[in-house]
């Protein structure tokens, strides 16, 4: 099923993505395959999966390059033959995060090249070419950093890298405007897919709770982060702490209530907002007390370094519990992986198997008068009316910004048409109860694997603007 010319230019953006996902998924483990036959044979595949969406998105040049790469594999060669394969995915749109390489100051020669990090050995190479290369971040040594050699990078990502990985170096990093900390020697792989992972959900603004602050202490915080995509919710008392949690979800709180070490145990010993990073504001710290003090009289260039910092461990501490969260909502990575499986499985078996796409109607309306906070809410919502309506054995996935994916074993589109019907309902019935969700609505999408698994996930993509448009 091919993505028509005329009217999907947003689908067509949307799994061109997909698409430089498994290019570059396919080129790192064609990296690690040499003469192991297995992983040689997983390449193969994964660069069949390439063909076929290229096929379906109509984009010639990278299915005749990506054919080239399977016969070159087929043939012996080594990694190198997924290059032109990488380059080709990055002339569709040379800005697509997914494939912008990843410029290295100074990291030394030697170990596995990373595809798409380009290493170059001064600061003046990485100059010359940032621009030209529209790098999608530079990784800078942190002396380099700290004596102003950042300057020269404009709104390009920076990050640090040094021989220690302890807190002052960090906070050094953060207060030159460096992103994130590397601790030397580098491991480029683990640069690149933090880089990468940081890039793709760079879209989303760190959310901050304040709790109880006096105007002093709040005004410092507004400054601090005055220059960072961050949302700051202040809530002066403490008596709504928990509602207001679970309506924000912030990356961290700020406990500046009189009773803050109280809340602080509270937090701890809480089900659910256990592990949320916390911070005490406070000139006189109570014994035991085992959370991150700040003073309130904090100058605010040390408040404003201790703040990324402690943003940005939230952020690594999220992703690692997203990536540990098997059987719950996966991250988009793992669902599309997973429906290789099942698909694989089906095919074997000869069984059937649905795919569902259900997102949020209309979300950039919700946004403009609720924020990320109501998108976010609404997603909230609507995971959990679909981990309420599903089975046991579907799995849920995010898949866009705005919506979930959901495998469906052994069942078809047609037999579980019903069973959405009512996870739409259920989401209205959970929506009620917020007015910032008043009006707002989801729709699902449906296919199975009767027309190929190529194309699946468009199938039920399409399926849901037609349900939408007849709604």
């Amino acid at each position: 099923m091919f993505v028509a010319r005329s009217n999907s230019e947003r689908l067509r953006d949307s799994f061109a993505d997909v698409l430089r996902t498994q290019v570059l998924e396919a080129s790192q483990l064609a990296g690690l395959a040499g003469d192991d036959p297995d992983l040689r044979e997983a390449v193969g595949e994964m660069l069949e999966r390439v063909q076929r969406t290229a096929r379906a998105l109509h984009l010639d040049q990278v299915e005749q390059v990506a054919a080239t790469a399977a016969r070159s594999m087929e043939a012996g060669a080594g990694g190198d033959a997924l290059l032109p394969l990488l380059e080709a995915c990055r002339a569709i749109d040379p800005t697509a995060a997914a494939l912008r390489c990843i410029i290295v100051v100074g990291a030394p020669a030697g170990g596995e090249p990373e595809p798409l990090v380009r290493r170059v050995p001064t600061v003046t190479a990485a100059q010359e070419v940032v621009f030209e290369e529209a790098a999608l971040a530079v990784v800078l040594p942190l002396d380099a950093l700290v004596a102003g050699a950042g300057a020269g990078f404009g709104d390009v990502p920076r990050y640090a890298w040094g021989h220690a990985d302890d807190l002052a170096c960090r906070l050094t990093a953060a207060r030159h405007g460096a992103l994130a900390y590397f601790a030397a020697p580098l491991d480029l792989r683990i640069v690149a897919a933090r880089v990468r992972t940081r890039a793709l959900l760079s879209g989303e603004p760190d959310r901050l709770l304040l709790v109880g602050a006096s105007d002093s202490v709040t005004s410092a915080w507004v400054r601090a982060f005055a220059d960072l995509p961050v949302e700051l919710t202040l809530l002066r008392s403490r008596d709504h702490l928990l509602a207001t949690l679970e309506d924000v979800d912030p990356a961290v709180v700020v406990l500046a209530d009189s009773r803050a070490a109280e809340l602080a145990v509270v937090l701890r010993g809480h089900p659910e907002w256990w592990d949320l990073p916390r911070v005490v504001v406070t000139d006189d710290p109570p014994e035991g007390l085992i959370e991150l003090v700040l003073p309130a009289s904090l100058p605010l260039d040390r408040l404003r370094a201790q703040g990324r910092a402690l943003l940005e461990r939230a952020r690594q501490d999220r992703e690692l519990r997203a990536q540990d969260r098997a059987t719950g909502v996966l991250p988009a990575v793992a669902l599309l992986r997973a429906a290789d499986r099942e698909a694989a499985i089906a095919r074997r078996g000869r069984l059937p198997l649905a795919i569902a796409r259900v997102d949020i109607d209309e979300p950039s309306a919700l946004r403009r008068v609720h924020g990320s906070a109501g998108i976010g809410l609404a997603l909230r919502l609507l995971a959990r009316a679909l981990q309420e309506g599903l089975r046991g054995t579907d799995l849920v996935g995010r898949i866009g910004e705005h919506g979930f994916g959901a495998l469906l074993p052994s069942t078809t589109a047609v037999a579980m048409r019903a069973r959405f019907d009512e996870v739409e309902q259920r989401f209205r019935v959970l929506a009620e109860g917020d007015s910032r969700l008043e009006g707002v609505t989801v729709t699902a999408g449906l296919s199975d694997l009767g027309e190929g698994y190529e194309g699946v996930f468009l199938r039920a993509d399409r399926d849901r603007l037609q349900a939408r448009r007849g709604a």
